[in-house]
């Protein structure tokens, strides 16, 4: 056998060596990236207890509660307070114009 054709296969297997090692990082990469996904995915959120966040708790007056007193003053300089409407139906709208 020659030495061109010696080296040739020498450079040949080197090659199939550096591709294993390239698949093995790519995969052990890979490997890394789906188990932090998952204990990501496992760990955040609920803890487990029933609690929710913030974001999803209820925030709104259970039905039939009273609803906290304020006052507002009218474009007329009156004072208005929602206990003035005390046991009646109010419908209230707070809006902006631009």
């Amino acid at each position: 056998m020659s030495r061109a054709v010696k080296a040739r296969k020498r450079a040949i297997e080197k090659e199939k060596q550096q591709q294993k090692r390239q698949r093995t990082l790519i995969g052990g990469v890979l490997g890394v990236l789906v188990l932090t996904a998952v204990l990501f995915t496992l760990f955040s959120g609920s803890n487990g207890e029933g609690e929710t966040s913030v974001d999803q708790q209820r925030v709104a007056p259970e039905v039939g509660a009273v609803a906290p007193d304020f006052e507002l003053t009218t474009k007329d300089g009156e004072l208005v307070r929602l206990s003035d409407y005390r046991g009646r139906p109010v419908a209230v709208t707070f809006m902006h114009t631009w």
